[in-house]
């Protein structure tokens, strides 16, 4: 008796088959710079980074080897200090993430993650993850401050630090104008004007 082979699982598919553009995405500052400097070609470029980035999921590593491959790619293998610029110049731009790129020589940002995320919420898919090391949405990573957010109507702010000397300071202001408040009207008024405090009698000793 022959035994049944067991289908192999598919592996989890961890890129995207497509991504959106904002209509307004040459309006955007960054994208104007790019523009101004590179012209259509370095539009070229950002383009065909997107697609990249969003055929491996979220992100793509971009070392000396990578960029040699990518302007092989793009027909440009003899434009690749073209390319080079292009990506510096989105980096400087925070059109990427310059702490990852910094840190990792990897190409994302929150809002790329952002889109792979909820591309993959709306097709349902499952078992999808983000690296922690390059996760600018959800968690606290190193590359973050250390301040603690509190929030107020929804909305997070950096928790300031408070002077204990000042705090001090104004609670002893505080108690003084509270025990003004309780003083009778024509006392508190005339405070100022009231005499001094009588010095008790000084006790004479036998000896003298």
């Amino acid at each position: 008796m022959t035994k049944q082979k067991t289908p192999m699982a598919r592996p989890q598919k961890q890129g995207l088959s497509y991504f959106p553009v904002d209509v307004d995405i040459y309006e955007d500052d960054k994208m104007q710079f790019i523009s101004a400097r590179f012209g259509m070609k370095g539009e070229g470029i950002v383009f065909r980074l997107l697609a990249k980035i969003y055929r491996n999921g979220y992100h793509i590593k971009f070392d000396e080897d990578a960029l040699l491959l990518f302007a092989k790619s793009c027909d440009m293998r003899n434009e690749k200090n073209l390319v080079n610029d292009v990506v510096n110049e989105l980096v400087k731009r925070e059109f990427f993430s310059k702490l990852i790129f910094d840190s990792f020589a990897v190409l994302t940002s929150k809002a790329i993650q952002s889109q792979y995320v909820k591309i993959c919420n709306d097709s349902k898919r499952i078992g999808y993850t983000i690296e922690p090391k390059y996760d600018l949405i959800t968690k606290e990573t190193e590359f973050q401050t250390q301040e603690t957010p509190v929030y107020y109507g929804g909305n997070p702010t950096k928790k300031s630090k408070v002077n204990k000397s000042k705090v001090n300071k104004s609670k002893e202001l505080n108690s003084q104008n509270s025990e003004m408040n309780d003083l009778p009207s024509f006392v508190s008024e005339n405070r100022k004007n009231l005499a001094p405090p009588v010095k008790p009698p000084i006790k004479l000793t036998k000896e003298f």
